[in-house]
């Protein structure tokens, strides 16, 4: 069943994305944040979507914008994204609630970051 009470998986990147900028002008460029710091605040200013399918897709984008420059974070990402998608049933009940191209964009980006198949 389809949830047409939440952003879609392209909203939702365009967003981590403008985060993800804004944070690296503001805090990095004008700050000094290292790298680490602002992906930090970006997963950390969306870790709280009341939307368990929203959580999932933005965690995906962060993991993505981590692109493995820090293994030991991804892991622990890569972990809680899997244990998010256990909780609500597998990638295949998770994709098979969202509408067909979000499927193709999300299915995607999941193999490119190696988390399913």
């Amino acid at each position: 069943m389809q949830d047409t009470e939440r952003e879609t998986y392209m909203t939702l990147k365009k967003w981590v994305l403008e985060i993800y900028f804004d944070f690296c002008r503001t805090h990095a460029v004008l700050s000094g944040w290292h790298h680490g710091a602002v992906l930090g605040a970006v997963g950390y200013h969306f870790d709280c979507a009341s939307n368990p399918v929203e959580q999932i897709m933005t965690d995906v984008v962060c993991l993505g914008l981590e692109a493995n420059w820090y293994p030991d974070t991804g892991k622990n990402a890569r972990s809680i994204i899997q244990s998010r998608i256990d909780t609500y049933g597998g990638w295949e009940a998770l994709l098979s609630d969202i509408t067909e191209e979000e499927a193709k964009l999300l299915r995607h980006d999941l193999k490119s970051l190696k988390l399913i198949a």
